[in-house]
């Protein structure tokens, strides 16, 4: 019996230990890896936005060249948190856990428990993509939103309000990046 329960609940402990190697590595880098302009201007325009000392689009405001819900979104982090690239680069990490679960659970649903570790674990092989996914950028957030979109899209018997809650992410999805449209 106990090695029944054990061999259930082996990918789940696998998938924690996934996740927890993969925050560690993630926050490493956010000490060590270069700023890029795009992350600055994600953080401080929302920061702006929040405390209404501009509006996106605002004449002779700061140019926003993407859509606001970009901007406001990491931005979140520059109001609940200490102001600055540290808070932002966190926020992100935070998000890309619930990105990493939202995958897994998708998976889980959709192939098993092992696949969907299998799947998070791609995450662990290269420094690139726990670097990608550990800069203030949209990039986490538009992933993020399309995760957890198939989440409730995804899988048998959908019910109504799932179906629903899918159909907003996605939409959500255009209003982070634009050229997620296609």
């Amino acid at each position: 019996k106990i090695s029944k329960y054990l061999k259930k609940l082996l990918p789940f402990i696998l998938a924690i230990l996934i996740i927890t190697v993969y925050v560690f590595q993630a926050v490493q880098y956010t000490r060590t890896i270069e700023p890029v302009m795009d992350e600055g201007t994600y953080l401080l325009k929302g920061k702006w936005y929040w405390e209404d000392t501009y509006q996106p689009f605002e004449e002779n405001g700061p140019l926003t060249n993407k859509t606001p819900f970009s901007f406001y979104i990491l931005g979140i982090s520059q109001i609940l948190f200490k102001p600055g690239l540290a808070s932002g680069r966190y926020f992100v990490v935070f998000l890309s856990v619930l990105l990493l679960i939202g995958q897994w659970l998708t998976v889980k649903r959709l192939a098993g428990s092992w696949w969907a570790c299998l799947s998070i674990s791609r995450y662990l092989i290269s420094p690139a993509w726990i670097i990608h996914f550990s800069r203030a950028m949209t990039q986490v957030v538009t992933s993020l939103i399309i995760v957890w979109s198939l989440y409730f899209f995804l899988g048998k018997d959908r019910t109504r309000v799932q179906l629903l809650i899918g159909a907003i992410l996605s939409a959500t999805t255009i209003m982070v990046r634009q050229n997620m449209l296609p």
